[in-house]
C-alpha cells in the first residue's frame, strides 16, 4: 500500500523588539513562512492530484496529538452511511435526468422499491404538465449549486412538494452528472401553517382583549354621559311642581329641557359613529354650490357667535371652483362639528374659516372633469389644546377641554366623526394648536369639477335614494297640511301632535300600520309620518300596502319614516317599500318643521 507522508511544520518563534535588527530578522521570518507556504500549497496539490489519479489510499497527517491516519475507503464508507440513512432523499442522475443512484429516503418518498427507482427518469415521478419544464430546467448550464421548486406524485397518486437541491458534478468520469438533494416540505408546510395559525389566533386574541377593553371603556363613558342629564330632567322635574313663581318654574324648564337636548345630540353622535363604524354610511356624489354651502354654515352658525361676543367670518381663494361634485351633507356636518367647537372653547376673539386650493388642476374650463384639492383650515383664538392632549383629540369620548368653565359641553364624539366623515371624502385631518393663540383645524378634500353648473340644484342625484331633509337658512313659509300621524307611543303621538298643531296642521292618528291603512283607504291626506316598529302591522309593511293600494288610484301620498336607528341597509329597505323621506327620532321640532316646509314646496 502506498503511503504518502504530510509533516505538519511549526511556525518559528517570534519576540517583539523595536530596533533595527530585529526588524530585519522578522522580515526575514516572513518570508521563510512565506516560501514554506508555497511549499505546503504546493504539496497539498500533489497530494490531490495523487487522490484523484487513484495513487493514494490514505493520508497520514502529523499532528500534536501524533500522526493519524485516514483511508479513502473509509471516508467513502463513512460518507456511503449517511446518505444512505438521511432523512431527505439523495440521487445523482445524468443531465438528461437518468436516475443512476438513489437513497432509501427518496424512494420511500415517492413510494417504489428503490430498484425500480435506479435508471427511471426523475420526469417519471413529477406530475404530467410539470415533465417539460422540468427536462428544460436539468438540461440548461448552471454553475455550482440550484434550488428548484417541484411536486413529486407518488405511487399512490399524491403529490408530494419538495425542493431539489442541485449540484452539478466536475470530476472526469462523472463530469455532467447531477447530484440532488430531494426535501419533503410536507411537514415543514404544516409546521409553518400551524405556527402562522398561532400568529392569528394570537393577534386575533389581542385584538379581542382590546376590543373588549374598548367597549366597556366607550359603555362606561356612554352611561355616564347618559345619566348626567338624566339626573337633571329627573331630579328639576320634582322641583317645578314646588317652584314658588313663574320665573322659577322657567329656569327649572330650561334645565330640563337644556339637559334633553344634551342627552339627544349624544344619541345622534352615537348612532353616527355606529353607522360609520359598521361602514354602511354610502357617499352621494352630486353637484353643489361649494361656496353657497360654507356661506349657509356660516349663517346657521352666526347666532351662537354672536350670543359669545365672538367675530366669524370666512374666505375663500380668487381661484376655488364655484361647483364642484361631492357629499354636501357630510362636509356641512365636517364644518358644523368643528366651527361648533370653535365657538364653543373661544371665549373672545374671532373664529375664521378660509377656504385655499391646495393642489389644483385647471378647472376653468367648462364641461371641466378635473379634481381640486380643497384645504379647509377652521381657526379660533380660543383657549387651544394641551400638548399632552394632542394625540388624543381623535379619541372616542375624548374630552380635552375638563375645566370646570367647559365640564360635560359635549360627548366627545364630534371629532371622531369628522375624521372618519373626512376620511369616507378621500381627504385628511390634522390640527395645529398653541394654549396661547388658539387652535387651527385642517381637512382637505378632493372635488371633481361639476359637468354642467347651470343643472345643479339641491336634489340633484337624489332621486332614487331614501332622503333626509334638505335644510335652508332662509325663512319658513308654513303651509297647513292634512297629517296622518302614525304612532303606537302615547306619549310620543302627543308630543309630535302638540308641534304639529303649533304650526296649524290638522292631525289624524293611527296607533299601527293596520289603523293607517284603514285611514288611509277612508281619507285623502298631505302626508304620512309612520314610525316603524308597531305592533299589529309594522310601518313598512303598512307603506308596502298603502303604495300598492295608491297604484290603482294613480295618487301618491309622502310618507315619512321616523326611526331612531336608520342604518345603510334600513334605509334601503324603507326606499325599497315605498317610504320618500326619514326624520330622526327623537324628533327635534326645527327638523321636522324644516322637513314639512321642503315637503309643502313639491
Amino acid at each position: 500500500m502506498a503511503v504518502h507522508k504530510i509533516k505538519r511544520k511549526e511556525p518559528p518563534m517570534t519576540e517583539k523588539t523595536a530596533d533595527f535588527r530585529q526588524l530585519q530578522l522578522e522580515n526575514e521570518r516572513l518570508q521563510r513562512e512565506k516560501a514554506d507556504l508555497a511549499d505546503r500549497i504546493k504539496e497539498a496539490e500533489e497530494t490531490l492530484r495523487a487522490i484523484q489519479n487513484g495513487q493514494v489510499d490514505a493520508l497520514v497527517v502529523s499532528t500534536t496529538q501524533g500522526e493519524q491516519v485516514f483511508t479513502l475507503k473509509g471516508a467513502d464508507y463513512t460518507y456511503k452511511v449517511l446518505i444512505e440513512n438521511m432523512n431527505e432523499g439523495a440521487l445523482t442522475m445524468t443531465k438528461e435526468g437518468v436516475i443512476i443512484y438513489a437513497n432509501k429516503s427518496f424512494a420511500r418518498l415517492v413510494g417504489t422499491p428503490l430498484e425500480r427507482v435506479i435508471g427511471s427518469l426523475l420526469t417519471d415521478f413529477i406530475d404530467t404538465g410539470k415533465r417539460e419544464d422540468l427536462q428544460n430546467f436539468l438540461q440548461k448550464e448552471f454553475e455550482n449549486q440550484r434550488i428548484a421548486g417541484v411536486y413529486l406524485t407518488a405511487a399512490s397518486g399524491d403529490l408530494i412538494q419538495t425542493q431539489l437541491s442541485l449540484i452539478k458534478l466536475q470530476t472526469e468520469d462523472m463530469a455532467g452528472n447531477i447530484c440532488a438533494v430531494v426535501t419533503d416540505l410536507t411537514e415543514h408546510k404544516r409546521m409553518e401553517a400551524s405556527i402562522n395559525a398561532e400568529k392569528i389566533a394570537s393577534v386575533k386574541a389581542k385584538e379581542a382583549e382590546r376590543s373588549n377593553l374598548e367597549k366597556s371603556r366607550f359603555l362606561a363613558t356612554v352611561s355616564h354621559e347618559i345619566r348626567n342629564p338624566l339626573n337633571v330632567i329627573i331630579g328639576i322635574s320634582e322641583f317645578v311642581g314646588e317652584a314658588a313663581d313663574a320665573k322659577e318654574q322657567a329656569e327649572y324648564l330650561e334645565m330640563i329641557r337644556n339637559s334633553a337636548v344634551s342627552l339627544r345630540d349624544l344619541l345622534k353622535d352615537i348612532l353616527d359613529i355606529s353607522i360609520i363604524e359598521s361602514r354602511h354610511i354610502k357617499l352621494n356624489q352630486v353637484p353643489f354650490n361649494l361656496l353657497q354651502e360654507v356661506e349657509k354654515l356660516i349663517l346657521y352658525m352666526l347666532p351662537q357667535a354672536y350670543n359669545k361676543g365672538l367675530e366669524l367670518k370666512w374666505a375663500a381663494d380668487a381661484g376655488m371652483p364655484t361647483f364642484v361634485c361631492g357629499d354636501p351633507g357630510k362636509l356641512r356636518q365636517v364644518l358644523l362639528n368643528l366651527v361648533g367647537n370653535a365657538i364653543k372653547y373661544t371665549e373672545q376673539g374671532v373664529v375664521e374659516v378660509t377656504l385655499t386650493l391646495d393642489e389644483k388642476s385647471d378647472c376653468n374650463e367648462p364641461g371641466s372633469t378635473d379634481l381640486a384639492n380643497v384645504l379647509f383650515a377652521v381657526r379660533d383664538t380660543g383657549m387651544g389644546i394641551p400638548p399632552d392632549k394632542m394625540e388624543q383629540i381623535f379619541d372616542l369620548f375624548a374630552q380635552v377641554h375638563n375645566t370646570t368653565a367647559f365640564a360635560h359641553e359635549g360627548s366627545g364624539l364630534g371629532l371622531p366623526i369628522s375624521k372618519n366623515l373626512v376620511s369616507l371624502m378621500g381627504g385628511s385631518i390634522e390640527v395645529e394648536s398653541d394654549q396661547k393663540c388658539g387652535s387651527t383645524f385642517y381637512f382637505s378634500i378632493p372635488f371633481s369639477m361639476a359637468e354642467d353648473p347651470v343643472d345643479i340644484n339641491e336634489e340633484a342625484g337624489s332621486a332614487a335614494q331614501l332622503k333626509q331633509p334638505v335644510y335652508s337658512s332662509q325663512g319658513e313659509e308654513n303651509v297647513e297640511m292634512s297629517i296622518l300621524l302614525v304612532e303606537d307611543k302615547p306619549m310620543n303621538q302627543k308630543l309630535v301632535e302638540a308641534h304639529l298643531k303649533r304650526k296649524g296642521h290638522t292631525i289624524y292618528i293611527a296607533s299601527n300600520g293596520k289603523e293607517a291603512l284603514d285611514a288611509h283607504a277612508s281619507m285623502q291626506f298631505d302626508l304620512i309620518l309612520m314610525d316603524i316598529s308597531m305592533p299589529v302591522m309594522d310601518g313598512v309593511e303598512a307603506t308596502k300596502l298603502i303604495r300598492a293600494a295608491e297604484r290603482d288610484k294613480g295618487r301618491h301620498t309622502p310618507i315619512v319614516a321616523m326611526t331612531a336607528y336608520a342604518m345603510g341597509k334600513d334605509r334601503e329597505k324603507y326606499l325599497q317599500a315605498g317610504m320618500d323621506y326619514y326624520i330622526s327620532k327623537p324628533i327635534e321640532p326645527g327638523e321636522l318643521y324644516k322637513l314639512l316646509e321642503q315637503i309643502a314646496k313639491k
